[in-house]
């Protein structure tokens, strides 16, 4: 018995020996670099390294975790957050915005980085021929203004009532907003299309209401949403604030280029396949994919996901926003800031902005971007690049003439075909229930779920994406340290319904708010906005 237990003795002091080697004990503080070398084996895997997933490594730095990688299919960090070299300077082609008004990411974003806030008086209304609508369109901004505030009420309605959620379409009809000439649908774009990345008809009612910027529900005057012009790019918000990038051990933890095609959600570990053939091996994995990635099963899970899981992702539509970048060799579109091209065919290159206006470009340097969402963004982004901008510029010349000259440089986005996004941002769904949002957030397995989607209060947002991966980081290490690791349960009812939270005790989310209190949170957000 003496060799035995001395054998015992042994092999656990080589097997801790060798997890401290590897760096994967994790749990206690240690400076940077004392993780050791990214391997394949580690206690945490962070799949994607945009807002969402960056935010997540911050946390678990924080906590003193650092044996995590991050795995990111793209060449570059960031996500949907991205700029890029055009014409000489950095444009940002995803994310450009820092809302919603007030909050944590503006506040921030507003002293860190250079912004321009918008001149929406700069506003040229044509239509495809180019002939200024401006007079005819002032009335038609009054009445899409006041269906708006209008619909914003019946939401207030709803909430007061105890009513089911509703599409902002709906409510329209309930107000008896019922656009059919092409000013009025090409300014309901803009109020609402341009914002949501979809038709109205795909968005809640209830979220719209919470989420609608101030500008648009108050009026002129309100303040409006800052653009980042900063030439750092929007991803300097995360270089300035998360630190574990400024190390260069903890930032060679982010390997890029992978591109996960296959997750294995096994009962002791989580493995996780590339396209290149490596497999990386974890206690736990953060999923960060964007809904339009799951919704397209772009990563095959095994086993796959539970239908309470699916279903509630399904719900969402990915919201659709392509943005057409043009350089000319002089400036033919007049001074205003903004062109807004009035057609019967809703959506169909409906909105132009003068880069120069922004601050982005000098004078002598003549970038136009046009921008596109919905279907049209999606059947623009199945067409080749020749197709689009022969498309493009005879948009133009109807607009402007002939002689209009051929660009010198032209990029168009591909976030909605692109396999690591499937879509540009979330578009919360009226089918979607606020009480039972846990299930969204719920982990399935070894597999934890951050995104933008995950956000009750901030979904499509780069804060919502900061705030879900700060909390599956913090859920994670609970899981590893044995605390709340709780997980949905199918056949269960919300907290909210009268019965108690429907969660295993060995599972997934280690939920801060019971269905009740997020509804109770979301009407005070909205009073109080």
């Amino acid at each position: 018995m003496s060799y035995l237990l001395l054998f015992l003795v042994s092999s656990v002091v080589l097997v801790v020996d060798q997890r401290l080697v590897n760096g994967q004990m994790g749990g206690g503080p240690s400076g940077p670099g004392a993780a050791g070398p990214p391997s394949s084996k580690t206690r945490i895997l962070i799949l994607g390294a945009g807002p969402s997933g960056l935010k997540a490594a911050q946390t678990l730095v924080d906590q003193g975790m650092h044996d995590f990688l991050i795995l990111e299919g793209a060449s570059y960090y960031g996500g949907r957050v991205r700029d890029i070299p055009f014409a000489g300077a950095q444009v940002e082609v995803g994310a450009d915005r820092a809302l919603p008004l007030a909050e944590a990411v503006e506040s921030a974003a507003i002293g860190l980085l250079r912004t321009h806030r918008p001149n929406w008086e700069s506003m040229n209304v044509v239509d495809a021929s180019g002939r200024n609508l401006n007079r005819a369109a002032l009335p038609v901004w009054t009445q899409a203004g006041r269906a708006v505030r209008n619909g914003l009420n019946v939401a207030e309605e709803l909430w007061e009532s105890h009513d089911t959620d509703m599409s902002v379409r709906d409510a329209y009809r309930t107000i008896g907003w019922l656009p059919t000439t092409a000013l009025e649908k090409t300014i309901e774009w803009a109020y609402n299309d341009y914002w949501l990345g979809d038709r109205p008809s795909y968005a809640s009612l209830m979220s719209h209401a919470f989420d609608t910027p101030e500008w648009v529900k108050r009026g002129p005057g309100a303040r409006r949403p800052a653009y980042v012009t900063d030439q750092r790019g929007f991803k300097h918000f995360f270089e300035a604030n998360m630190l574990f990038l400024k190390s260069p051990t903890h930032k060679a933890k982010i390997l890029l280029n992978k591109n996960i095609t296959q997750i294995n959600n096994n009962a002791m570990d989580v493995q996780v396949t590339c396209a290149d053939g490596s497999v990386y091996t974890a206690d736990y994995a953060i999923s960060t994919f964007s809904v339009g990635v799951l919704q397209n099963n772009v990563v095959k899970f095994t086993p796959g996901l539970p239908g309470w899981k699916v279903r509630e992702y399904n719900r969402y539509t990915m919201g659709a926003h392509t943005k057409i970048l043009m350089q000319f060799p002089s400036k033919f579109w007049g001074n205003t800031e903004f062109l807004l091209r009035a057609t019967d065919r809703k959506g169909h290159y409906p909105f132009f902005t003068d880069l120069g206006s922004k601050g982005i470009y000098s004078r002598n340097v003549h970038v136009l971007m046009a921008e596109v969402t919905g279907d049209e963004a999606r059947r623009i982004d199945r067409q080749p690049r020749s197709v689009i901008r022969n498309e493009m510029m005879a948009v133009l010349r109807g607009m402007f003439g002939p002689r209009v000259p051929d660009p010198i440089s032209f990029h168009v986005t591909d976030w909605n075909s692109n396999s690591l996004t499937m879509g540009a941002r979330c578009v919360f769904g009226p089918s979607l229930n606020s009480k039972c949002f846990q299930r969204i957030q719920s982990k399935v397995g070894r597999v934890l779920f951050a995104g933008e989607h995950t956000s009750l209060r901030f979904s499509s947002h780069v804060q919502g994406a900061l705030e879900s991966g700060a909390r599956e980081a913090r859920k994670a290490v609970d899981c590893l340290n044995g605390g709340a690791c709780t997980e949905w349960v199918e056949g269960h009812q919300c907290a909210c319904t009268g019965s108690a939270p429907a969660f295993s005790t060995n599972s997934a989310s280690n939920l801060q708010l019971t269905g009740a209190l997020l509804f109770a949170t979301i009407i005070f957000a909205f009073f109080n906005f």
